[in-house]
């Protein structure tokens, strides 16, 4: 049965920061632009592997332009962690934007 545990809250909290060091310079160019707030919305979506473990999906939006991107992941909390040098870890990401970044 899958969980939500410490494997899981590591890859969330990975993908919100990478996706907030990806977007910052947008965010700020964005923000710089507007005459009022810059609204930043990031979602999380959890859902269970048919597979094994949990998928992760986790977006970033914001609407000075639309620029929306996201990462997904499936953690299994069953499964032992690598030990990887952070250099090493990649992330599989899904990027949409309709400003053609």
């Amino acid at each position: 049965m899958p969980t939500i545990g410490p494997q899981t809250v590591k890859t969330l909290t990975d993908h919100i920061e990478q996706l907030l060091r990806r977007n910052i310079d947008k965010m700020e160019e964005a923000y710089c632009n507007l005459d009022n707030e810059l609204s930043v919305s990031i979602s999380i979506k959890i859902a269970p592997n048919k597979k094994a473990g949990t998928d992760l999906t986790t977006k970033l939006s914001f609407t000075a332009e639309k620029v929306t991107e996201k990462f997904e992941a499936t953690v299994d909390e069953n499964q032992m962690s690598l030990p990887l040098d952070e250099t090493e870890v990649t992330f599989k990401t899904n990027t949409e934007s309709d400003a053609g970044y």
